[in-house]
Parts: structure tokens; sequence; C-alpha cells
């Protein structure tokens, strides 16, 4: 990391570094206010008079450090402040109505007005936005304007289905995906659609070229991959949540969109055997509600707060895989709670549990039903509005920036998605993934199989090669919270370990690997270890080293704990649990290694006094393959052995 000193504050200084936060690629400190540093990206500016002080109150991390005069730095910023410009390229960008377009009007205008981004809207309709320039351009020139005013941006943004004209420009274009209609010929054929011939189909070639594809949902991000074989990355929508709050709600039953394709069909019957309810059907197509007068139907709206006043229930019975679900947060964000069908986004936006698969209409009638104890309309109420919390708009744009930072620059970015964001547990398993695909239904079949229940999986995805995310939303159901953490590109496994005990919400932490297997007691036991015994740190057990059939090809019999032994060799295997507040006194695994930075946190701990406690159980067992980062890093295994060895030698 470079260090950059300049000289003393100034408003507009000021001012130049706060818009450069975002960037993560610095540091500024003005002389009069030393401790004021602020990050911007790998290069550290300093304004100190003091290089000696500021450098050692900046830890290690300063790497180098060379004095510029102040002209100098100032320059440097504005030379930074031209990487932060973004053209949106599309045939109409705002319509009145239209939840994609407005998704990246509210993108465009966030980063304008809290980000320091010149953003720039090119269309042939000309709608006035804050904080946007908007460029008139008729569709015949539109391309051609295009490539003539992007190399004057950082980024080129289209959600254009034309967006392979785009394809020759140097700027880098990023292609957003926010729904089908770039790549399915005929949406209908969606309700019968299973996704599995999606690389067969002719529209997924005008994606091919495209080097930076953004998915709306972890669904859409799947059905691209696989049909263009390229990973997108996924932000969720960018909503401003304020232009649809409301201060109370109605008693009625509101379906939005109500044609064959959304399940119109069977809200029809739903009404009919429900007399007693009042339903709000919005945008509905033509005869399907006549003769019904507990329906109420109404045209569609600019203004959703019109309907969410009105409403205690909202329906999403799809049965065409929608992309997202945009009314569904809207709704959930006044504590409106939504039972939909588990197709396609819907499943990501309002959780499993609150799908139903049976499309026997009884069973929709019966979940309907259970909303009439008002103790449990307010205790789901109170979970909703926790869930709509998980598609903020600060989160999704700051999670744009960093995409940005990435694409320029090549750095690390990433997304985060709480599943049952409103339960609190007693542990965080944490694990990380890369190409475990063939393991992971095993691994979900061992947790789910636990005595123990009370935790959360925080699973980090490290941008892997294999389709591991489609079976993690497949068993999401099965657990009662699961934070997915999802990285731009690929990074070490002690960076993701990092990054898990970061966002961890357990007082405990176990670590798992994707391959990892427990007897059913293990979890609780080591559990009860912790619970009972504060003066222990970490537990470990005995484990079964076995083949992928899984015969045991050696039981690992480890010593009770001793640091000096610690220091001779690794015994405590890699199924450990942890108290996070000891864990986090001993700092952060050492990311600088490959395959021994469990090890040497361990030693760590050991040699800052924590205690560890042996289970003599053969609790879990150990999958010996020759994918195993020990075994396919073998010279680097016994270099950091060796290496943290020596560092704690004096144990």
């Amino acid at each position: 990391m470079r260090l950059v000193v300049g000289g003393k504050w100034s408003p507009e200084r000021e001012s130049s570094a706060l818009k450069l936060i975002a960037e993560e690629s610095a540091y500024l400190v003005f002389t009069d206010i030393v401790d004021r540093v602020y990050r911007i990206g790998k290069v550290l500016v300093i304004r100190s008079a003091d290089i000696t002080t500021t450098v050692s109150k900046l830890s290690s991390r300063v790497t180098s450090a060379v004095a510029y005069p102040d002209a100098l730095v100032d320059s440097f910023t504005r030379a930074i402040m031209r990487d932060k410009s973004v053209l949106y390229v599309s045939t109409s960008p705002f319509p009145t109505l239209g939840g994609a377009s407005l998704c990246v009007e509210t993108l465009l205008k966030q980063l304008a007005l809290n980000h320091g981004f010149k953003t720039t809207a090119l269309s042939e309709f000309t709608v006035a936005s804050e904080g946007i320039q908007l460029i008139h351009s008729s569709p015949a020139s539109l391309i051609r304007k295009a490539k003539t005013i992007a190399p004057n941006h950082s980024l080129v943004l289209t959600q254009l289905t034309g967006a392979p004209e785009l394809h020759d420009i140097d700027t880098p274009v990023l292609v957003r995906i926010p729904s089908f209609e770039h790549f399915c010929i005929d949406t209908e054929k969606l309700v019968s659609c299973d996704f599995t011939q999606c690389t067969n189909c002719p529209r997924g070639k005008d994606l091919h070229w495209a080097k930076h594809l953004l998915a709306c949902s972890l669904f859409v991000e799947s059905v691209v991959w696989r049909m263009t074989g390229k990973r997108p990355f996924t932000i969720y929508p960018f909503m401003d949540m304020n232009k649809h709050t409301v201060s109370s709600t109605g008693d009625k039953i509101t379906f939005i969109r109500g044609w064959p394709q959304k399940g119109a069909h069977l809200v029809r019957t739903l009404a009919q055997l429900l007399p007693d309810k009042t339903f709000l059907c919005v945008d509905c197509a033509p005869g399907i509600f006549d003769n019904l007068s507990n329906v109420e139907v109404v045209p569609p709206t600019g203004d959703m707060r019109t309907i969410w006043k009105q409403t205690r229930l909202l329906l999403v019975p799809s049965v065409v895989a929608e992309a997202f679900g945009r009314v569904s947060v809207e709704a959930m964000h006044n504590g409106i709670p939504v039972i939909g069908t588990p197709v396609g986004g819907i499943p990501e936006v309002i959780g499993s549990a609150n799908c139903i698969t049976d499309k026997k209409p009884e069973e929709w009638v019966a979940a309907i039903k259970k909303y009439n104890d008002p103790n449990y309309y307010q205790e789901r109420s109170s979970q909703v509005i926790q869930t709509a919390k998980e598609f903020n708009l600060d989160g999704r744009v700051n999670e744009f920036v960093q995409l940005h930072t990435a694409i320029l620059h090549d750095s690390q970015a990433s997304m985060t998605r709480v599943f049952g964001s409103h339960y609190e547990p007693k542990l965080s398993i944490i694990t990380s993934i890369y190409g475990a695909e063939r393991f992971l239904p095993s691994f979900f079949d061992d947790l789910a199989s636990q005595d123990f229940q009370d935790f959360e999986i925080v699973f980090i995805d490290a941008n892997s090669p294999t389709h591991d995310v489609d079976i993690l939303l497949q068993r999401l159901s099965e657990f009662r919270r699961v934070r997915y953490i999802r990285t731009y590109k690929r990074e070490g496994i002690y960076a993701s370990w990092n990054r898990g005990v970061d966002v961890a919400a357990g007082k405990y932490v176990a670590i798992a690997n994707a391959d990892d297997r427990h007897e059913p007691s293990a979890l609780l036991k080591q559990v009860q270890i912790l619970d009972t015994s504060p003066t222990i740190s970490l537990v470990y057990n005995d484990y079964l080293r076995v083949d992928e059939r899984g015969n045991v090809i050696k039981p690992e019999v480890a010593p009770d704990f001793d640091p000096v032994t610690l220091a001779k060799y690794c015994y405590t295997g890699t199924h450990v649990m942890m108290r996070k507040a000891d864990l986090n006194k001993a700092g952060r695994f050492d990311e600088n290694m490959t395959v021994a930075g469990d090890y040497e946190m361990w030693l760590r701990m050991a040699s800052l006094g924590m205690k560890f406690q042996r289970i003599p159980e053969f609790l879990s067992f150990y999958l010996d393959h020759s994918n195993t980062i020990t075994r396919s890093n073998f010279d680097k295994c016994q270099s950091e052995t060796q290496l943290v060895q020596r560092r704690y030698s004096q144990l």
C-alpha cells in the first residue's frame, strides 16, 4: 500500500475525500486532524506534517511512503473522480411504469447524489431525473452516439436486448439482466419451462459477447450462467422504499397483474372459496374475475401506496418463473405478509417457508386462514419487515460501487443475502465453497440431521465455477438462517473465513468444509462444553479419516490439549468450535497462507493463554481425497507448517 503525504485540512479537500471513500483505494489524513483517515483503495493518501507519527498510527499495512505537494495530491484526486462516470444506454430509460427501468433510475440518482459519480442516460426519450444528465438520441443513431461518448465514461450500463452492438467499444460494458426479455423468445413458454434447455436458446447468443453480466437475482444468474457459460454477478434491484411506505395497511387480499401466467385462475378459485374475504386485483386480464362480488378490480397505478393502504395479505401464485419479485419487497417493507409459489426468484424474496408447493386451492385457503389469528399475523408482519431490510437501497448501491471498482481495477467485490434474518442463532457455521457442487447435497443432509439446530450457515461462495448456489437455494427451507455471500473474484479460504467471522451472528463459531461430515450429536456436544466451561475457548474431537465411499482409512485420536505438543504438530483436526469473542481477540486468519492458516490461528490462540478441550469421541469424518487443499498443495503445506512452528517455537 502506498503512502502519499500532503498538507493541511480544508473544506474543499475534505469534500473531495468524502466523495472518494467508495473507491476504497487510499487513506487521507490532514495535518491538524491526524486521526481522520479515509480509505480510498490501494493508494494511501495522507495529509500530515509528521509522517513518522502518522505511519506508526496506521499499522504495518503501509509499505512505502512518498511526500507529495498539495497540488499533486489534488490532481490525483481529480483523476480518480474521472473514473466515476457511468453512461446508461437505453431506448427508454425511465418510463412511468416498469420496475426494471425504475431500478436503474434509482441507481443512477444515488450514484450522482451520494457517491460523487457523474451519471448520464442516453435515450430516445428525455424524462427529467434528479442528478442525471440526459442526452436525447433517435433510435437509429442511439448506438452510434453511445460509441462516441462512451470513452468519456468509466463504465457503460445497458439493458438493451441489442447490447451486442456495443461489443467493440473500449469502455467496459455491464449488461444488466432484469428479466427474461433478454433471452426468452416467448415468455409464455416459461409456464412449462424447466430451464434445462437454456444452452440451446438462440437468444442466449446475444449475451455471449458480454464480459460483464449483472443479474437481478440468484435464479436469473443461474439461468444465464447455464445459457452462456458465463457466470453473472448478482445485485438485487435498486428500490427506494421511501416511495412505497404507508403509515397503515388495510384488510384486503391483494393480487398484482391478474393474468393467467401469474396465477389468476387460482386466485379466482380462492375468492370463490373465501366469500368472507375481500380481494383486490390490480391490472387484471379481462373477464377472469367477472361475477365475483368480493373481488375489486383496479387498473395499474404508478403509486403503489394506494394499493398497500388497502392490503393485509399479498398473493404471488405465479406459474411462470418470476425473475425477482419487486412488489413482494414493497409489501413486506410495509409489514404485509406474502404467500407465493416456489418458482423462479420468488423464494429468494419471500423465503421458501412462505411458498406453497401444492397447487391445490385447499392448501392456499389453509395458509390464508392462518392469518386470521392476530398474534400469528403480528409475528409474521414483524418478520417480513426484517426480511425487506435485506433489499435496502444503500446496501445494493454500495455493492454496485464495489462492482464498478472491481471491473475497472480488477479488485474484489461481494454481495450478501440473509435468509431468515429475523432469527438470532447461538452458533454460526462458516463454510467457504469453490467447486463443491458434488459434496453439497450430503453436506446439507449432514447439517439437517444434527441434534443441535440453533445455528446459522454462513455460506461464502468464492466465485465458484460449479453451480453450488443452486443446491443452496433448493435446501433453504430446511434451515432457520442462511447468510449467502458471493465474491466477484476467487479468494483464498482464509480470506473467506475472515469474511464469515466478520458477519457471524452466533456467540460460537464452527468451521465446516463442504466435504466435512459429523455424527448427529457432534455440534450438540461441542456446544455443551462451551456452555458449561467458560474458560474453554476452543473444542476439538477425535475423527475418522475416510475415503469417498465412506470406508475408514485411519482413526485419528488426538491428545489432550497441551500448547507445547500443539507447536510440534496440529492435532485438533478441522472440526473445531470456538467462542467468537475469543477468536476476535486473537485477530484474523492469516490471509497470506494457503494451507496452514487454521493451524497458525490455533497456535496464536494458545500463545495468548486460551485453553482448548478435547472430546475423546469420534464425532466427525475427514474426507481424504485428491482435491483437498492439503494434498493439492503438499509442498506449500510443508513450508507453511514449518513457518508456523518457527513462529510459535517459544510455546
